[in-house]
């Protein structure tokens, strides 16, 4: 039994756990690290369809993927992306969530949305729906944060310097020159850098 037949068994109503979903619907909009209102970039649409071409292959399951907006030009609407997720396109969000909910009824598949209202016509309907921290939390290592290298935080030589380290049009002095104004009192208050 797969990780998304367990999971969507425990957390929605009616789900069949001995026998399993064949397929899996997903919300792009909801595993999209965007802000309310934007459309998810032509990249990370791609990054996502990544993500769930390697979780279709490791749970053997039928993987279909809606986005909204306009179909990218490696991807048409209805093509196989890594020749196991399916993708489509709608306009707009309740375009996307009629055509999601009608695919669910007719493949009998396990819905992961974020859209309350779509959940709950699912839900009504006798279908399995999950949310997305659910399937997140499923397929963390695909959804795992990438760790940052250290940087390194040794300074770059300056080019202009010489070999003693000071500047090429700078003379040597053992002496700074004082940049004081007797006149000014805030400067006393102030370290200057010479």
């Amino acid at each position: 039994m797969s990780i998304l037949d367990k999971v969507s068994g425990l957390f929605s109503a009616g789900a069949d756990t001995a026998t399993g979903t064949s397929s899996c619907i997903v919300d792009a909009a909801c595993l999209a690290d965007t802000r309310n209102g934007q459309k998810i970039a032509p990249r990370a649409k791609i990054e996502i369809m990544q993500r769930l071409a390697k979780i279709a292959q490791q749970e053997q399951y039928g993987m279909t993927v809606y986005f909204e907006g306009e179909a990218l030009r490696k991807v048409a609407d209805g093509e196989l992306f890594d020749e196991i997720v399916t993708v489509h396109y709608a306009n707009d969000e309740d375009a996307m969530a009629a055509k999601i909910f009608s695919a669910a009824r007719s493949k009998g598949a396990t819905v992961v949305t974020a859209n309350v209202d779509l959940e709950e016509r699912l839900n009504a309907a006798g279908l399995n729906s999950i949310r997305p921290s659910t399937f997140k939390k499923g397929f963390d290592k695909f959804f795992a944060l990438r760790k940052r290298k250290p940087q390194n935080r040794k300074r770059r030589p300056n080019p202009n310097n010489n070999e003693d380290g000071q500047n090429k049009g700078q003379e040597d002095s053992s002496a700074p020159a004082s940049v004081q104004h007797p006149d000014n009192d805030v400067n006393e208050l102030i370290d200057l850098v010479e």
